[in-house]
């Protein structure tokens, strides 16, 4: 919500210039090429966004991978079995 409102009345304040001054063909000109700029950074920050959430759920996958191979390992240190407990090792 708070995007779109950048993308209208947003774009307006952000070409920097009195559009009233402007010629009609140039005004509207002048706002898209705002509104271009605003949807650029929308999209780059969302695929910022995207990069971090990726890289944290990697991180995380293997922290649990990690995890659960380290308790694997403990269980099978227990094990009747010689090679289970040297394959613990």
């Amino acid at each position: 919500m708070l995007f779109l409102l950048m993308l209208w009345p947003g774009a307006r304040l952000l070409t920097g210039v009195s559009l009233e001054r402007l010629p009609p063909d140039k005004q509207v000109a002048a706002v898209d090429a705002a509104r271009s700029r605003l949807l650029q950074l929308g999209a780059g920050v969302l695929a910022a966004a995207a990069l971090i959430f990726t890289a944290r759920g990697f991180y995380l996958q293997r922290e649990a991978q990690m995890t659960d191979r380290y308790i694997r390992a403990v269980e099978q240190l227990g094990s009747a079995s010689l090679e289970v407990r040297m394959g613990a090792i």
